[in-house]
């Protein structure tokens, strides 16, 4: 009878379950509700202490090229943000004309009006004219009917207008108004006033068809940068934090897998969300994409993966100090031939000068649909501490003219393994090709590690960038000191 009894209880204990999860779902499909918000969020990160840095602060060009008249150029390649800000200001005034029109101009005719009095600023990546207007220059992707550039800037060979070209694409247009909007010309001049490295063409030292600037007579006071870790925190512990950020602190519904040299996995669901932690401080992070809507625009995208690194890692150092941190590279991702969003490479600077580590960009964000579905972070790279000596004086930087001819065949075989081909008979020949691909010349800092104690140190460098990387040579002695490949990371 007692067992009867319990039987008949549980039943309708059953029976009132399925009855209120019936009811359950009919709400659910009747308010149009979406499984995908059942899936597990991430934590709400406190405000405080967080940097957050905006497009603005990250997007600048890799280099700014002036020419004050004929064979008088300068280069540069350190806190170009400053110049460019000061541009996009000239931008909105040019995009506030009533009569704009565009106009694919030859080769030759920008050769032409860069050889008179301009500026120009070049980026390592296809910037979209949506940022533009994201910025305030309104209507400016609807006059150029463009979608995107790699080098805009003006000359005095037609002061109404902006010059814009595509890399990508080989192609080059004017975009002419009704009378001068900005100040570049102004710009230009106060530039020429001030202390400068005289650089001139390739072409010019060389006859080799190409325009990339070169420094000439280079004095430099960069020194090498010596790296300090601080002592680790107990492993268990800085894991746990780390996976605390991801996945909130409480993780009873979230596997960890412990794999060989203490390598840690966090899975929640059936690899919904992945989260890796390296011991050497590599941290990866995956997230199935879900309901994530429309793609979000360039500008839209650069915030949402800004936010995230803000709110898991931080824009800051070990020690604290806000990293000068940039966009090195940004990949439009595309599914069933529409673009769905975008690939973030971001990188840090010292005294304004990248850092390049070996294992590539430090810091990658990819944002599908409106969501981030990919984070990885060398985040001891980050952490490091970097210092220098006191200052030891300017010294004779090894002359990059001198350099390119005695190892251009270091530059061909990297050409080579890349799969591109280098033409040419003679020396001379090789000489010439190998010249043809150098798109910049610029200063950074290299990482590289001491065979004896395995310190890890960055050196002051040149940076010859080719078709598919960057090439490395010491400063000082212009001695070899290796490549990175586009395709790392």
């Amino acid at each position: 009878m007692r067992r009867d009894w319990v039987i008949e209880k549980v039943k309708t204990l059953i029976i009132v379950v399925l009855f209120l999860t019936a009811i359950l779902l009919l709400y659910f499909f009747w308010k149009g509700f979406s499984f995908d918000e059942l899936r597990l969020e991430l934590p709400q990160v406190s405000s405080e202490n967080v940097l957050r840095l905006s497009p603005e602060e990250l997007v600048a060009p890799k280099d700014v090229q002036v020419t004050f008249g004929p064979d008088n150029y300068s280069l540069y390649t350190s806190n170009t943000g400053e110049l460019w800000k000061s541009f996009l200001l000239d931008l909105a005034s040019f995009s506030k004309s009533e009569n704009i029109f565009v106009e694919e101009i030859s080769l030759s005719q920008w050769i032409e009006s860069m050889q008179l009095k301009s500026i120009r600023y070049t980026f390592s990546y296809p910037l979209p004219t949506s940022y533009l207007e994201s910025l305030g220059v309104a209507g400016f992707s609807q006059a150029s009917g463009l979608e995107a550039f790699t080098t805009i800037g003006y000359s005095v060979a037609s002061r109404e207008s902006i010059f814009l070209s595509d890399r990508q694409t080989g192609k080059y247009y004017r975009m002419v108004s009704d009378r001068d909007y900005t100040s570049q010309d102004n710009q230009i001049t106060s530039l020429e006033t001030q202390p400068r490295s005289l650089c001139y063409p390739i072409s010019m030292f060389y006859g080799a068809a190409n325009a990339t600037l070169l420094p000439y007579d280079l004095q430099s006071q960069l020194q090498p940068l010596a790296v300090y870790q601080e002592p680790a925190e107990d492993l268990e512990e800085y894991q746990q934090r780390i996976a605390e950020a991801f996945f909130g602190e409480n993780l009873d519904f979230i596997r960890k897998i412990t794999g060989e040299n203490n390598q840690v996995v966090y899975m929640y669901g059936v690899g919904e969300r992945v989260l890796s932690l390296d011991p050497s401080g590599r941290l990866e992070y995956s997230q199935q994409p879900g309901n994530s809507g429309s793609a979000l625009s360039f500008y839209d995208a650069l915030v949402l993966a800004s936010d995230f690194v803000a709110t898991h890692g931080n824009w800051i150092s070990f020690q604290k100090e806000p990293m000068d941190a940039y966009l090195i590279q940004a990949q439009a991702l595309e599914e069933n031939g529409r673009k769905n969003g975008y690939r973030f490479f971001f990188g840090d600077k010292a005294n304004g000068y990248p850092l390049y580590s070996q294992q590539g960009a430090q810091i990658l964000v990819e944002v599908t649909g409106n969501q981030v579905t990919r984070y990885e972070r060398n985040t001891l790279s980050i952490l490091q501490t970097l210092t220098s000596p006191e200052p030891a004086g300017t010294a004779q930087a090894c002359p990059i003219i001198e350099i390119l001819p005695a190892d251009y065949h270091i530059l061909a075989q990297i050409l080579r393994q890349l799969g591109q081909e280098v033409s040419g008979e003679t020396p001379d020949d090789q000489f010439n090709a190998v010249l043809q691909q150098i798109s910049s010349v610029s200063l950074g800092y290299f990482e590289q590690i001491n065979g004896e104690t395995g310190a890890v140190y960055y050196t002051p460098c040149w940076v010859i960038r080719l078709s598919g990387a960057n090439v490395f040579f010491d400063l000082y002695n212009g001695a070899y000191l290796g490549y990175l490949s586009e395709t790392v990371r």
